[in-house]
């Protein structure tokens, strides 16, 4: 009976330890599927992230790409515009300088036809002083 309750004894601890080792393989076995599946998450996370990163890049290029075409542009006109101004410059210099002389032309046309008129009145008086004294002598 010794034996018996000895081998029994034997038993249950190795039922134990087999039951011990069947609830830690359990254990393991859930803790192993999630961290699979935390890995499936992670590497579905990575490439949804590597993605949106080069789609990110891809955007960026063209931002740049059109930030310096708006820069170039920008500057093309700048010069359009300076070459504008500077023609405008020029035209009005000749315009002012035309108008310039015209004006000290039209003043010695002034001058002069003031000249001619001051003769043309010392002439009429010195002509209309002679017929009054022609006419003095007639009388």
């Amino acid at each position: 009976e010794r034996k018996e309750a000895v081998l029994s004894n034997r038993l249950n601890e190795a039922k134990k330890k087999e039951a011990n080792k069947s609830n830690t393989a359990g254990r393991l076995e859930l803790d192993n599927e999630e961290l699979r599946a935390n890995l499936e998450s992670t590497k579905a996370e990575l490439e949804s992230t590597s993605k949106a990163k080069a789609k990110l890049e891809g955007t960026m290029e063209k931002l740049k790409t059109k930030a310096v075409e708006r820069v170039k542009q920008a500057e093309t006109a700048l010069k359009e515009e300076r070459e504008l101004n500077e023609e405008r410059k020029k035209k009005m210099k000749v315009f002012v300088e035309t108008k310039a002389e015209e004006l000290r032309e039209a003043k010695e046309s002034a001058v002069d036809m003031q000249k001619e008129l001051q003769e043309t009145r010392s002439s009429l008086t010195a002509s209309r002083e002679r017929e009054e004294s022609i006419q003095k002598d007639l009388e």
